[in-house]
């Protein structure tokens, strides 16, 4: 059985050095070039591929800390004064941010004015050229403010 495997590779050897002249024994010029122009471009979208995923993980981070920024405010802002108001400041990082309060309108049978405040937050950055805002909605209770002696704060 041995026999039989040295003799078919003694066959096909000498089948290929039969078939093939002196000069085929190589790739071409041109045959490299194909290859390695094929290869460029295959490294080229890899690349390419790559980078847009770094930079949407940079835009990922910086919108997750936008709307961190802003859940935060809406609890530091979680008791605003009856007439509402607008604030309005800037991180270190880069991030700026408004908020506006103002009383909901409710029948007075129901609850006093401005006990309920809507409130809407928002944060913003710059991202190279472009700026990118984030907004969030949401009511908070109005606190009372002593006017006068005679009035009650509940």
């Amino acid at each position: 059985m041995i026999g039989f495997w040295v003799a078919l590779v003694r066959v096909f050897w000498m089948w290929t050095n039969i078939a093939l002249k002196p000069y085929q024994r190589g790739f071409s010029l041109l045959e490299i070039l194909v290859a390695l122009s094929i290869l460029s471009m295959t490294l080229g979208v890899l690349y390419q591929a790559t980078s847009g995923a770094t930079r949407n993980v940079r835009n990922d981070e910086r919108y997750v800390f936008g709307v961190e920024l802003a859940r935060s405010l809406l609890v530091e802002y979680g008791q605003v004064p009856s007439e509402g108001g607008s604030w309005a400041g800037e991180t270190d990082g880069g991030f700026f941010w408004k908020v506006y309060a103002s009383p909901v309108e409710i029948p007075v049978e129901v609850l006093l004015p401005g006990t309920i405040q809507s409130i809407d937050i928002e944060v913003g950055w710059n991202d190279g050229l472009r700026e990118r805002k984030f907004e969030l909605s949401s009511v908070v209770e109005g606190l009372r403010t002593r006017r006068s002696q005679d009035e009650i704060i509940p």
